[in-house]
């Protein structure tokens, strides 16, 4: 499949679950209404730009535009910066993690049990 189609998947299930737990969790702040839902990308090492660029039109593809209608906090870093990055997505009140498998996504579990979080090659 071309990193266009793998985006566009990878779109689909981030917002698909970001919105679930958004459900899932209707009470208290997640109960506002036009609450815009923030989606947390923590990464060991800096993406590719044309990952970034293919997420971003993904999302434009499904009617979301990034600062508008959904906040997407891309953060990455090395190993040991890791914890930190987790920790400033926590303050960030986002929705949902969605953490590289390995050392970010520890670095997240060991952050928070509130924020869902989700795996992503």
């Amino acid at each position: 499949m071309s990193l266009r189609g793998d985006a566009r998947i990878f779109v689909c299930f981030i917002l698909f679950a970001s919105a679930g737990f958004v459900a899932l969790l209707s009470a208290g702040a997640h109960a506002q209404a036009g609450k815009v839902p923030r989606i947390g990308i923590l990464r060991d090492g800096q993406p590719p730009q044309s990952y970034i660029e293919a997420f971003q039109r993904g999302l434009r593809e499904l009617g979301y535009v990034d600062g508008r209608n959904v906040i997407v906090e891309f953060r990455s870093g090395s190993l040991d910066q890791l914890p930190q990055l987790a920790a400033e997505l926590v303050r960030l009140k986002v929705d949902v993690i969605v953490a590289s498998p390995g050392s970010a996504a520890l670095a997240a579990k060991r952050t928070t049990t509130e924020v869902p979080i989700v795996l992503r090659a």
